[in-house]
């Protein structure tokens, strides 16, 4: 084989294992910052002016709870990947898992939306997320990593309240961080959860068993649009709901 004939099959036989690689068919994943590699592996480092990839993300959660969060991509892309240093990534909207990941073979402007599960130890969590311009042999873009905290419940009162209740949350409105309170008269299973007026699920801050006592739970409303949201408190039979005024 001569020369050229030789230096074109090697292109091609490359080609063909960089879109194995990349899983074309399936998403791109392993290839944010997480990996401390920048862009495709070794292989296409540069930046690009053609997107931008912007990470929305609370603040603050509590452990083993989950929240909404959401990737902004402005501008052309082909793919997106989204990561995280620990917890629990599922789509909503435009995304699909992939090797524990979150991605899109066909990304494009708009917004993407998932959820992520903290884990059950205090501590923090980084998401990552980078979209392709131009083609997967093209440049990526590498949004700002988040950092979120992770805490247990901030505060438990050893009072054995008298009855079952969910205080209004204050402040109300709030923009974006405001604490839930509630009692329990009686220890049980007890879930804590946050919907949109459409009765979607935006946060769930409580899953677990609780003893009785007196709870305090900080909420960070970040990424989500102002409005009224509800939140419910269920306990075995029990349950009590409250409007919360988010004003941005």
């Amino acid at each position: 084989m001569t020369p050229g004939r030789t230096l074109v099959a090697t292109m091609a036989t490359l080609a063909v294992l960089s879109a194995a690689a990349l899983g074309r068919g399936n998403g791109v994943s392993g290839y944010t910052l997480k990996t401390n590699a920048a862009g495709c592996g070794s292989c296409h480092t540069s930046a690009t002016q053609n997107a931008s990839v912007t990470i929305k993300y609370p603040a603050a959660m509590n452990t083993s709870a989950s929240a909404q969060c959401t990737v902004i991509v402005a501008g052309s892309t082909t793919g997106v990947d989204i990561a995280s240093s620990s917890g629990t990534l599922a789509p909503i909207l435009r995304l699909k898992a992939l090797n524990g990941e979150l991605t899109q073979p066909s990304a494009g402007t708009g917004t993407y939306v998932f959820t992520l599960t903290a884990p059950s130890s205090p501590g923090t969590v980084t998401l990552y997320a980078t979209g392709v311009s131009g083609g997967f042999a093209g440049s990526w873009a590498h949004a700002t990593n988040g950092t979120i905290t992770v805490a247990s419940v901030a505060s438990v009162e050893e009072n054995t309240p008298t009855a079952f209740a969910l205080e209004q949350n204050f402040p109300n409105p709030f923009n974006p961080a405001t604490t839930i309170a509630y009692s329990l008269p009686s220890s049980g299973h007890v879930t804590l959860t946050v919907y949109d007026l459409n009765g979607r699920v935006v946060a769930s801050l409580i899953n677990a068993t609780q003893s009785a006592g007196s709870y305090r739970v900080p909420y960070t409303a970040e990424g989500l649009a102002s409005g009224v949201y509800i939140a419910r408190l269920t306990a075995g039979a029990r349950s009590a709901i409250r409007k919360l005024a988010l004003l941005k």
